[in-house]
This record gives C-alpha cells, structure tokens and sequence, in this order.
C-alpha cells in the first residue's frame, strides 16, 4: 500500500510539476528520501527502533545543512519546474520526520563502532570543505551542500553495522533508501560536469559521482544485510 501510494505520488509529480526535465530525477530522489524518514518517524511513534539511531542523527544534519544551503541560493535546486515548490515541499517533510525521528530516538543507544556519529559527521565536514562546488557562489552554503552530500551516504554505515551486527533495519526505510540513491546516481550521472570549484576545475564534480556510486553499494549492502536471509546469514 505504502509503495503504490509513493508510485502514484510519483507519477502525478512527474506528469502535474515537472517538463520531463532531468532534474526531475533529483525530485524523485528527495522524495524517496522523505519517504524513508517519514516511515521511520512513523515506526519510532509506535515506539519500535526501526533504524540505527546514529543514521537518524547524521540524517538530521543532512537536512539543516541542505536547508541553509537552499535558502541562501537556489544553485542546487532542481531546474525542473518541480524544484520551485514540489522540491521544497518534500524536503521540508523529510527534515520534518528526520527531526521527530532524532527525538524520538534520543535514549537509544549508539550503534556499534564504526558508526559513531561525531567522527562521521567530522568526516563529512572536512570532506565538504576540501571537495565543494561553486553553484552557488557563496562558500558556506556550497560547503554545507557537500557537507550534505558526502554525510548522507556515510550515514548508512551505522545502520549497515547495525545490520550485521543483528539488530534489524526496517525493510522499507532500506528499499526507499535504495530507490533514493538510484535516482540520484541518475541524475549525478548526468549533471556531475556542472559541479565545479571556484577555479573552474571539474574534479568536484568526480568526486561526487564516485561517492554517488559508493552510495548505491552501500545501500544494496544494506538492503541484503537487512533482507530475512542477511540476518539469516549474520547469525
């Protein structure tokens, strides 16, 4: 139900705010994203702990570091048409639900090393500012978009971890994680020769894709690690 609801939402955006345009594939890619968090703000209500609550927690950060950098500039936006609301919207809701979420979760305990989230979130900090983009020519805000981009695929090692470890990832968190960075690969894919420094040079733009690639492994790690015959395996 849950799915059909996200491919009919899908289908109306591309058919309601979108031109077909590339960029639409970075909506879809939010959305899937929301999605994610949204059911797991929902499963955290009921009082159950569906995902590492260090991957909530770089989540969090995620969004506010995506949240600065869209309201200084509209750099990263999609130039789909549905980037001028549909996009914001959606983001918004994911940054809604990663925050109750992070609430709800804040007696749970760390998820085991290596997921801990301030050497994570340390790590993608100094990686935003050594790899960043010049999209929107301000350096703070391009700085915490790569921030964004570069925690939100380290914030799968906790629950991958976790995963293995034993202690089980909910299904449909992992598989809209999964669609989320097939959509994004798409479109990083496509578009990585916009991302480029201040100099002018286009080795952001590498490097994003090869982290984008690194994320689609990642979540199919998580995806297998989660799935019944991966804890199967793991016990």
């Amino acid at each position: 139900m849950r799915w059909s609801l996200f491919a009919a939402v899908a289908a109306a955006g591309y058919f309601f705010f979108s031109d077909g345009d590339v960029g639409y594939l970075l909506t879809l890619s939010a959305m899937a994203r929301s999605f994610a968090l949204m059911t797991v703000a929902y499963a955290f209500h009921k009082s159950a702990t569906p995902v590492a609550p260090d991957t909530i927690r770089c989540l969090v950060v995620v969004g506010l570091c995506r949240a600065y950098s869209y309201w200084r500039r509209q750099g990263y936006v999609p130039y789909d048409p549905s980037g001028d609301y549909a996009f914001v919207i959606i983001e918004g809701s994911g940054i809604a639900g990663a925050l109750y979420a992070a609430y709800a979760s804040r007696q749970e305990k760390f998820a085991p090393p290596p997921g801990d989230f301030l050497i994570i979130t340390s790590g993608a900090f100094l990686m935003g500012m050594a790899f960043h983009a010049d999209l929107n020519k301000d350096v703070i805000s391009d700085t915490l978009w790569a921030v964004a981009a570069y925690l939100e695929v380290l914030a799968l090692i906790p629950a991958l971890v976790a995963a293995r470890a034993g202690q089980q990832q909910s299904l449909d968190f992992v598989r809209a994680i999964v669609v989320c960075r097939v959509f994004s690969l798409a479109f990083w894919s496509q578009a990585f020769a916009e991302l480029k420094a201040r100099s002018g040079s286009a080795y952001v733009g590498v490097v994003v894709l090869a982290v984008e690639t690194a994320a689609v492994v990642l979540a199919v790690e998580l995806l297998a690690a989660s799935s019944p015959k991966g804890r199967n395996k793991n016990d």
